[in-house]
């Protein structure tokens, strides 16, 4: 029996909305025939307020992303370029059932393959410090139990709006190129996706690295769309031009092998903004924000390639996009002692305590940790 036959169609949507993840209403629809025809009378406001109330979709930048895609689902749309989807996207879509299952499957997708990304990342994580010499970085057992954290708000909206960004590209060049018959010159601007998306040339590289966990899974994909035979870039898209495009896929399912063992989980709410949360850049208003570990790794690896030639290895982001580099928090970085914090006052601790501040007299500061022999332990190898 159904034990949602006899609730109010109002209770029903109120329920639907609270669920508060994708995947979860997906399936929900698909086990209650009641549930169903309750969406079926309502999608677009469900799916409105589904979008309110998720702790990913709620922020103003992913909200615009789920709207476009909900325009690209409307297979009357005519865009003749860029600059007219631009407009057409300005105005709030009208849609109904079909278009609101449209964008519900969607983002059920997106949520699985993000808890697919981060897990395989964190496992990443993991093995290799697992792997490493005892004395190549202190306490493996410690590590291994701070790198096995919980995935925090910042580390998963990281993983979603790479995905976001991915699924709305990769669907507005298929029906730029299949419904709309783009000139090559408008494919060109619509590849330059950065530069008209404002996407900071650091952030970008998030985008490349759940491409390369997507592509480890099996999916199909193009690296440069304008040279399907190009192959993962071995440098950090960070030195790239502007214009360059980011990758693009063909489809976003998961092959039979890799879509059956999927640890699903809603979203976590983000935390408040308190001293803790802003010290470690983990409340919302610091989303944008690019934690040490990141840059520190990438102007290592520059400054090493002027002082030992042909030294690479830390300018290769391929073995750290597997690691989950430019994914993880400050905080995880610096618990697995791979990272470290400007301590100017005392910092407040995610796990409890406070961090001192560092003296200010350089006599009287302890020896650093030499992150750099950890970087390269990480990928085994020995700092030169």
């Amino acid at each position: 029996m159904d034990s949602f036959e006899k609730l109010p169609p109002e209770v029903i949507q109120q329920i639907l909305a609270n669920i508060g993840d994708f995947a979860g209403i997906k399936n929900s629809l698909l086990a209650s025939r009641r549930l169903n025809a309750v969406f079926q009378a309502q999608p677009t406001r469900i799916i409105q307020e589904l979008i309110l109330l998720n702790p990913i979709t709620y922020m103003p930048e992913i909200q615009k992303l789920c709207y476009n895609i909900w325009h690209l689902s409307i297979s009357s749309l005519q865009c003749p370029d860029l600059e007219h989807y631009h407009q057409t996207c300005e105005d709030p879509p009208t849609l109904g059932y079909t278009e609101s299952r449209h964008i519900l499957k969607i983002g059920a997708q997106i949520q699985r393959l993000a808890c697919k990304c981060l897990s395989i990342m964190r496992e990443g994580l993991i093995k290799t410090l697992d792997n490493i010499p005892a004395d190549s970085i202190s306490g493996p057992p410690l590590q291994i139990q701070n790198a096995s954290q919980p995935f925090t708000w910042t580390e998963e909206y990281r993983t979603y709006w790479a995905l976001w960004h991915l699924h709305h590209y990769s669907h507005l060049r298929k029906a730029a190129i299949q419904r709309w018959n783009w000139n090559e010159s408008s494919i060109r601007e619509l590849d330059a996706y950065n530069t008209w998306s404002e996407i900071d040339y650091r952030t970008a590289e998030r985008l490349w690295t759940v491409s390369a966990v997507l592509s480890d899974l099996g999916l199909t994909l193009n690296w440069l769309p304008n040279d399907p035979e190009a192959e993962e870039p071995a440098q950090t898209i960070w030195p790239a031009p502007e214009e360059t495009s980011i990758p693009f896929f063909p489809s976003f399912d998961l092959p039979p092998t890799q879509s059956q063992d999927i640890s699903l989980w809603a979203t976590p709410d983000p935390p408040e903004d308190t001293e803790l949360t802003s010290a470690w850049m983990l409340a919302p208003r610091h989303r944008a924000s690019h934690h040490w570990h990141i840059a520190h790794l990438y102007l290592s690896g520059i400054n090493l390639t002027r002082t030992v030639p042909a030294c690479y290895s830390l300018t290769n982001m391929k073995p750290w996009r597997r690691l989950g580099w430019v994914i993880w928090d400050g905080w995880r970085m610096y618990s697995i002692e791979l990272s470290n914090i400007a301590r100017k006052k005392k910092i407040p601790l995610p796990d409890g305590g406070f961090l001192e501040p560092e003296p200010r007299n350089p006599r009287d500061q302890k020896p650093g940790i030499d992150y750099m022999a950890r970087w390269f332990a990480m990928i085994g190898e020995e700092k030169p």
